[in-house]
């Protein structure tokens, strides 16, 4: 028998976002632990729009806000940092028909699945992503969004 994984997180929240810490550190250990990750540490940082744009600038060369980026710090182990936009987040949970801290929660899936290896470039991709997304948000009590997508303007 394996002995148990070891995650450790920390939320890092400079927007004063309203949530609990535990639940984001719960969803992502739990997506970590269901993709049977080894050990990792991940930070997950709450921040402004702008901060992620910036982010998204720099690393990415696309000059536009986005929900949430990942930055990994190995490419064999799912340790790294995770950007969530939060006002990004709320807007978008209104959209989703959802609680802005459920989409939060959501977006720390969808990082931490990032970091777990999985991609969601093709449409393939990104269908599984969101099923495996799903089966974490359901064992959390999230609702279940089959269809969920980053809402662009």
């Amino acid at each position: 028998m394996e002995p148990p994984s070891s995650y450790r997180v920390s939320v890092i929240n400079p927007s004063s976002f309203a949530i609990e810490p535990g639940r984001v550190e719960a969803a992502v250990c739990l997506a970590l632990r269901i993709e049977s990750q080894p050990d990792a540490e991940v930070r997950v940082y709450l921040t402004s729009d702008e901060d992620v744009r910036s982010l998204n600038c720099r690393y990415r060369n696309v000059d536009e806000p986005t929900d949430v980026l990942t930055f990994p710090e190995q490419e064999d182990l799912p340790s790294g940092d995770i950007a969530i936009a939060t006002q990004f987040a709320a807007n978008q949970a209104k959209a989703h028909g959802i609680a802005p801290a459920d989409e939060i929660v959501l977006l720390a899936i969808h990082g931490s699945l990032h970091l777990a290896g999985l991609d969601d470039e093709s449409d393939e991709e990104r269908d599984h992503m969101v099923s495996r997304m799903n089966a974490v948000a359901s064992i959390l009590g999230l609702p279940s969004l089959p269809n969920w997508s980053s809402v662009h303007s």
